[in-house]
């Protein structure tokens, strides 16, 4: 009886919900489907009008590699290094700096730059480093054999700066030495390219620095009231304004000569003032 009883309770077939929501989802799928169809549809004119702008030459700023380099010569004015005992410093600065801005250059960009040293020590033949350069395929190098005496004619009184102060001898003959030297360089430099890199001659430079230099003359080409870019601006708390300086804008310049970029068409000035104040620091 018993039996009988339960083949007769009515049989309940319990659906999974899954089952009962499989139909809505596949309805929510197409729509969603459709809908996604549907923005593409009306975002393609807009995006490719985007792509356009991305596309011309006046929205898009070249990438540094992309940019022709422009003819640079790199002046360097050099004289041997001693330590306190009056040996040779064994510190090497010259060459590697020389090599590091030419070995990140690509063939391309090495037929733009080239390298004008003044070999300006006493016995130029010991500053082995210049010599060692000597035959490098960009490098050009002057020798100033000229004594010390003869390359001071005409300073006048070799203990006082134009404006009064009172130095020693080798002090000044180290700064119209410097000045002397840079006219010089900027001189025969003039006529070889538009652009003229001073360095000193231990200076460290970055990667690729000949190339960040090309992309910020690019920047800076339509700004021509420049007369140089200082590319080593130390902090000086003694000076006025040095501590203030923000990138390509004017700043009153006190200090220093590390790296400095001329432009060759407003360098005569520059070269005038050097001969005429070898009694002033440049």
């Amino acid at each position: 009886q018993e039996q009988e009883q339960q083949q007769q309770k009515p049989q309940v077939v319990i659906v999974p919900e899954q089952q009962n929501q499989s139909t809505e989802q596949k309805k929510n799928t197409l729509n969603l489907e459709q809908n996604v169809e549907q923005s593409k549809m009306n975002l393609a004119p807009k995006l490719q009008e985007i792509a356009q702008k991305l596309s011309s030459s006046s929205f898009r700023t070249p990438s540094s590699e992309m940019i022709p380099m422009v003819n640079i010569t790199i002046i360097i004015p050099t004289v041997r290094r001693f330590q306190h005992d009056l040996s040779p410093a064994p510190e090497r600065y010259l060459a590697p700096m020389i090599y590091k801005l030419w070995n990140d250059l690509s063939d391309e960009d090495k037929q733009h730059i080239s390298f004008y040293i003044l070999n300006a020590d006493k016995e130029p033949e010991l500053h082995e480093e210049v010599v060692s350069l000597a035959t490098h395929p960009a490098v050009t190098v002057f020798t100033k054999k000229d004594n010390i005496t003869q390359l001071l004619a005409g300073v006048g009184e070799y203990d006082k700066m134009e404006d009064g102060r009172v130095v020693s001898y080798d002090w000044l003959s180290w700064v119209a030495s410097e000045n002397v030297d840079a006219a010089f360089l900027m001189e025969k430099a003039k006529v070889k390219s538009p652009y003229i890199l001073f360095l000193e001659d231990d200076v460290y430079p970055t990667t690729k620095a000949l190339r960040k230099l090309n992309q910020f003359i690019y920047d800076m080409k339509e700004h021509d009231d420049w007369l140089f870019l200082d590319l080593y601006t130390p902090n000086l708390n003694w000076a006025p304004g040095m501590l203030d300086v923000v990138n390509e804008e004017k700043y009153p310049f006190q200090c220093c000569t590390q790296a400095m970029l001329f432009k060759s068409a407003q360098i005569d000035d520059v070269i005038s003032y050097f001969r005429s104040h070898p009694k002033e620091p440049i």
